[in-house]
C-alpha cells in the first residue's frame, strides 16, 4: 500500500473552537459528535463533514480531515482545569490569574501560574467583562505614526500593558478628529485610555473624551486637565541644550520652533528664550512645523541671520536641517551645529550623528500606565502631573 503524505495540520484553538469528538469514520465522511465555539452554540452538532480522506489516514478524537487537510481542534482550556492541575480551589486560581490580592503562599501562586502557562490558559475577556465589569483592554491615542517617536511610544505602552496583563487598542488620529476616536473607544468598551494630549485643545479633550472612564494624558497642555498627565521637562531641557552649545563656543544660537499653537513648542521656546537671555545672546527664532520637509524657508532665514548653531523643535526638524545644510555646502558642526529634540533612532543612523535631547518613550509609557492602573484600582486623589527628566545624547552634529 502506498501511503499518502500527511496533510497539513491546522490549529483552530485561536478561533475559539472547542474539541470535537470523532464518533464514526466512513469512506468519505466523518461523523462528529459536536464542534462548536467556546461559550456559544455549536457550529455543527452531530453532523457529517464531507472530506477527501487520505489513504492510511489515522483517525482519533479531535482530528477532522476536510478536503485533504487535517484539522486538529483544540479545546479551550477552562479555569477549572488550571485549578485542578495546580491543586487549588477555583476561586483562588481565578484571583491569582486576574491579578487580585490573595493570601496564599508564594509557591502556591507560582504553581497556579505555571499550570496556566503549561496548559495554555488564556483568560476569556468577555467573561471577565461580564463578571468584573472590565474588559482588560485600554486605548492608546496618538496623533500619527509619521513621527517615529509615536511609534516607539506605542511599542512601549504595549510592552508595559502586557506585563500588567492588559491589551492595547491603538488609534492613530492624523485628522485629529477626537470625536471620531471617542466614538470608536466607547464602542469597544475599553477600561481606560492613554492619549497624547498636546495635539488637542483642553476644550476638545473635555468635550469629546468619554470621561466616565479614566484617562492619562501624555505631553504638554495649555491648562490643567481633568485627568492625570505625564510630561517631560522640556523647558529645562531646552535651557540645557542652549548652555551645552554655549559651552562649546557658539554665540549665535538659533531656534527652529514648532508651531505656535502647540504647547510642546511653547515649552521648548520658553526654555530657549530664557537661556539665551541669561547668556546675553540674541534670540534668533523662526517658526516651523514638526514635520520633515516643511521648514526650508525658515532654515534659509536662519542661515541668512548667520546663526552658528541651531536648536530644532524636534528630531525630524533637525534631520531636515542636516540635509538642508549639506545641500548648501555648510559643514556640520563647523559651519552650523545642530541639536534635536526627542531622541528617535534615526538620529543615530545619519552622518554626522545627531546630538539630541532624549525623551524616553519607555519612561513615558511606564509612568502613564502606572497612573492609569492606579485610577483603575480606585485612586481618588485630584488629577496628578508627573514630570520626567530628559537627557542630552551627544553626537557629532554639535
Amino acid at each position: 500500500m502506498v501511503a499518502t503524505p500527511d496533510p497539513q495540520v491546522y490549529d483552530l484553538g485561536h478561533l475559539g473552537l472547542v474539541a470535537s469528538t470523532v464518533d464514526r469514520v466512513g469512506a468519505s465522511t466523518v461523523h462528529v459528535g459536536s464542534l462548536g465555539r467556546a461559550g456559544g452554540a455549536s457550529c455543527w452538532s452531530s453532523t457529517q463533514l464531507h472530506i477527501m480522506r487520505p489513504r492510511c489516514a489515522s483517525w482519533g478524537p479531535g482530528d477532522i480531515t476536510c478536503r485533504g487537510f487535517r484539522i486538529r481542534t483544540m479545546k479551550r482550556v477552562r479555569l477549572q482545569e488550571v485549578a485542578q492541575v495546580a491543586g487549588v480551589s477555583l476561586g483562588l486560581a481565578s484571583a491569582v490569574l486576574n491579578g487580585r490580592h490573595v493570601r496564599a503562599r508564594p509557591e502556591t501562586v507560582e504553581r497556579i501560574r505555571e499550570a496556566a502557562q503549561r496548559l495554555g490558559y488564556v483568560p476569556d475577556r468577555m467573561a471577565q467583562a461580564m463578571r468584573w465589569g472590565r474588559t482588560g483592554i485600554i486605548a492608546l491615542v496618538v496623533p500619527n505614526f509619521a513621527n517615529p517617536y509615536y511609534s516607539a511610544l506605542a511599542v512601549e505602552v504595549q510592552r508595559a500593558a502586557w506585563e500588567a496583563d492588559l491589551e492595547v487598542l491603538v488609534y492613530a488620529n492624523p485628522t485629529e478628529d477626537l470625536a471620531q476616536v471617542s466614538r470608536a473607544v466607547s464602542a469597544r468598551r475599553v477600561d481606560g485610555g492613554i492619549i497624547v494630549v498636546s495635539h488637542y485643545t483642553p476644550e476638545e479633550l473635555k468635550a469629546h473624551l468619554p470621561l466616565e472612564i479614566p484617562w492619562v494624558g501624555v505631553g504638554h497642555a495649555l491648562e490643567p486637565l481633568p485627568f492625570d498627565r505625564v510630561s517631560f521637562k522640556d523647558k529645562e531641557a531646552a535651557m540645557d541644550a542652549v548652555r551645552y552649545l554655549a559651552d562649546k563656543g557658539y554665540r549665535r544660537i538659533a531656534h527652529l520652533a514648532g508651531p505656535a499653537p502647540s504647547p510642546t513648542a511653547k515649552a521648548r521656546l520658553e526654555g530657549y528664550l530664557e537661556a539665551v537671555s541669561a547668556l546675553g545672546m540674541p534670540a534668533l527664532v523662526q517658526e516651523g512645523t514638526f514635520r520633515y520637509g516643511d521648514n526650508q524657508r525658515a532654515l534659509q532665514t536662519l542661515l541668512g541671520w548667520r546663526a552658528d548653531a541651531l536648536l530644532a523643535g524636534n528630531d525630524l526638524m533637525a534631520l531636515e536641517a542636516l540635509a538642508f545644510l549639506q545641500d548648501r555646502g555648510v559643514p556640520v558642526p563647523q559651519g552650523m551645529a545642530v541639536v534635536g529634540f526627542d531622541g528617535i533612532p534615526m538620529g543615530e543612523w545619519v552622518r554626522p550623528q545627531l546630538t539630541t535631547i532624549v525623551r524616553s518613550p519607555r519612561a513615558s509609557a511606564q509612568a502613564a500606565l502606572a497612573r492609569l492602573l492606579a485610577r483603575l484600582e480606585g485612586a481618588g486623589e485630584p488629577p496628578q502631573e508627573v514630570w520626567l527628566d530628559t537627557s542630552l545624547r551627544p553626537g557629532d552634529s554639535a
